[in-house]
């Protein structure tokens, strides 16, 4: 007759294993009142991995993630989280992926299997690699008093060459350099040097 109907079904000790809200076209696992399209609630007070997520994925470069895709950019994915198998056999390593006007999904940023971070490569060789292909590659310090564009804050540059690098100060402040924890020589916003 066309009138929403919700399902629900029980298990031992829970009422709401799966609810079925027809009304508010939503699906609730664990509780009856599902706060989104799928609500997975868990009433425990202990640490728990909620969503446990499983692939019989067993060779090094398969993954196992999850793929979104909005309403623009073309057809998606539009963005995925991904856990990789490498670099060896019994290592695993997790990257954010994204797209530019629906294209191809690229490996953005990468937590690897021993903690290193990495931004535009998905095999950092340090604690944080930042890696912007051809371009300068440029990492950027800013606050709310220093402002929040390209022409603020604190910037670190590798020429684009690769074989040149600056540190650029694009407010009107000072550069100062520390060593055990003293501050040895500073470079005022003219360009005079002086050692405090």
């Amino acid at each position: 007759n066309g009138a929403d109907r919700d399902f629900r079904v029980e298990s031992s000790g829970n009422a709401n294993m799966l609810v079925v809200d027809g009304g508010d076209n939503r699906v609730g696992i664990g509780t009856a009142s599902p706060d989104g399209k799928l609500s997975v609630t868990s009433t425990t007070v202990n640490s728990e991995d909620v969503l446990y997520l499983k692939s019989g994925a067993d060779s090094v470069a398969d993954y196992l993630g999850m793929a979104f895709e909005i309403g623009v950019g073309g057809n998606g994915p539009h963005g995925a989280v991904r856990v990789y198998g490498g670099p060896s056999g019994n290592d695993s390593y997790m990257s954010l992926l994204t797209t530019t006007d629906g294209g191809t999904l690229v490996q953005q940023m990468t937590i690897d299997h021993v903690g290193n971070v990495g931004i535009g490569t998905p095999s950092p060789q340090r604690d944080l690699v930042v890696n912007s292909a051809g371009s300068s590659g440029y990492i950027q310090l800013v606050n709310t008093n220093s402002g929040t564009t390209s022409s603020n804050g604190l910037e670190i540059k590798l020429d684009s060459g690769g074989a040149e690098a600056d540190i650029i100060n694009r407010e009107n402040g000072r550069i100062g350099l520390w060593t055990n924890n003293t501050e040895r020589l500073r470079i005022a916003s003219d360009g005079s040097l002086s050692t405090p």
